[in-house]
């Protein structure tokens, strides 16, 4: 009788420990199979239209808003270069030349005027002198003084 308990007792025990085996090569299995089965899933997902059409929306969105940065880039380079060209040409303005010498024309027009009136001032006062020399020897002032 304690031969069959033994023997029965070590049947237990490798039942037992087969069952505990079978139990993890199922959690192993089933842990595999749900691993599987979440990236078919995913890759189910992946294919499915609308998240295609997400996908090409938001990279849509992003062209879109690489185009219009692009195109400010553009347009701000271009205005810059427009400015420099148009400060560059307000430089060279021939209005601005021409007021320039314009101004320069009426100063050297003033100084002339005024040099013309001191050199006449001058000339009527050494003809004064010169008239009242002649006036001092000549014979018909000393007539008219008697």
């Amino acid at each position: 009788a304690e031969l069959v308990s033994r023997d029965n007792s070590h049947k237990d025990q490798s039942l037992v420990a087969k069952q505990h085996k079978l139990a993890s090569a199922m959690r192993y299995y089933l842990s595999q199979q749900k691993q599987q089965s979440a990236q078919l899933l995913h890759r189910l997902e992946r294919q499915h239209p609308s998240y295609q059409l997400q996908r090409q929306s938001q990279q849509l969105d992003e062209l879109d808003m690489r185009l219009r940065r692009a195109m400010q880039r553009f347009i701000d380079t271009r205005q810059q270069a427009v400015e420099r060209k148009h400060h560059r040409l307000q430089l060279n303005s021939p209005v601005k030349h021409l007021a320039q010498q314009k101004s320069r024309l009426e100063r050297v027009e003033h100084k002339l005027l005024d040099t013309m009136d001191r050199k006449l001032l001058t000339m009527r006062h050494q003809l004064a002198i010169a008239a009242e020399k002649l006036d001092t020897v000549s014979p018909l002032a000393t007539l008219k003084r008697g």
